[in-house]
């Protein structure tokens, strides 16, 4: 087991104006800071604690090859370098990808997936989460992150850091707040008209003690799921096609421990985007969870290629009721007609 230092995010009412972010995460360009379509190479570093394949930064057994053409098409797994540290989109420091010790950035595997493809020393190579290149398939620009689970589970962490919120310090955030998340997804490898009825993936929010507070997934046949607080997938009456990017809307109130869950599928037969479908607003998760500081992303085993892309995160102070806004303002009127 990889020892992570804890991460804390104090959200601060005082923060204004909010602005959305669109880095570390968003939309997997090498300006994102990710290794995909048309990136440069990397040098490889001979770190003791890495599985070495003797291929250099690109191992054949992750699926890719060493010629320039495959390169461009796709890069490493992002565990293995400092995927979405690099680039200048969302406030970034500029700079390029760099080696790492496996799992000691933002991304960390914790099975399946590089792990599957390091135990076999290469032999199932199908396994990864990676930046995908392709503008023709991407959402918006040239790059989209793609995971793969062909022999294994895959089960991925990734921390949200300050460039995921428009590069406000998560240490520095406190007070009652909505965390909001919005992302567009294509599953059309993975789901089919045969498809299973179980889960097959689940994109998890977990807060700073680690709870995890709401997950969006779907079954093998693009119906939409959720769960709140860990408690188990619960079906919506929401399917996605499999030939679009359809977008996801999730939001988090600290203050009143609920959720909301809105979706725009898109449609294989009209082959346009649908409007939202709220699926719930302010439901209640069941616990008292505090602030985001986690994704867990986990696909099931003997799944292909599932697409996401287009990131945003934003955090915003909770909106005053208004039954206490006519109060102060009625408070307000009162003082100025005793002065006059």
């Amino acid at each position: 087991m990889i020892h992570r230092p804890s991460r804390y995010i104090f959200f601060s009412a005082l923060l204004l104006p909010v602005v959305p972010a669109f880095g570390y995460l968003g939309g997997f360009e090498e300006q994102d800071g990710y290794l995909g379509n048309g990136s440069i190479t990397v040098a490889t570093q001979s770190f003791v604690q890495d599985w070495q394949d003797g291929s250099g930064f690109i191992p054949g057994t992750l699926g890719y090859f060493t010629g320039p053409d495959s390169y461009q098409r796709a890069g490493p797994d992002v565990t293995r370098y400092n995927a979405g540290v690099s680039g200048t989109n969302n406030g970034g420091p500029g700079g390029s990808p760099a080696d790492i010790i496996d799992d000691q950035g933002q991304w960390v595997a914790n099975s399946g997936g590089r792990l599957t493809v390091d135990a076999t020393n290469g032999v199932n190579s199908f396994n990864y989460v990676t930046a995908h290149g392709g503008a023709a398939e991407a959402h918006s620009g040239n790059a989209f992150l793609a995971l793969r689970a062909i022999d294994a589970a895959l089960d991925y962490d990734y921390f949200i850091d300050a460039r995921d919120l428009g590069g406000n310090d998560p240490l520095s955030f406190s007070g009652d707040t909505v965390f909001s998340m919005e992302f567009w997804f294509c599953p059309g490898q993975v789901i089919g008209p045969g498809g299973p009825t179980s889960n097959i993936f689940g994109l998890s929010m977990l807060d700073v003690n680690g709870s995890n507070v709401l997950s969006f997934g779907y079954n093998g046949q693009g119906l939409i799921q959720h769960q709140l607080g860990g408690a188990g997938w619960q079906d919506s009456a929401v399917t996605v096609g499999e030939n679009g990017w359809s977008l996801a809307q999730l939001s988090l109130n600290t203050a009143t421990n609920t959720a909301s869950m809105t979706i725009h599928a898109y449609d294989d037969l009209l082959a346009t985007l649908g409007g939202p479908v709220t699926l719930f607003t302010d439901l209640s998760v069941g616990l008292d969870f505090e602030n985001m500081t986690q994704l867990n992303w986990q696909l099931a085993a003997g799944q292909d290629k599932n697409f996401f892309d287009d990131f945003e995160m934003t955090v915003a102070p909770v909106p005053e009721p208004s039954g206490l806004l006519l109060a102060g303002s009625a408070a307000l009127l009162l003082l100025r007609r005793r002065r006059a």
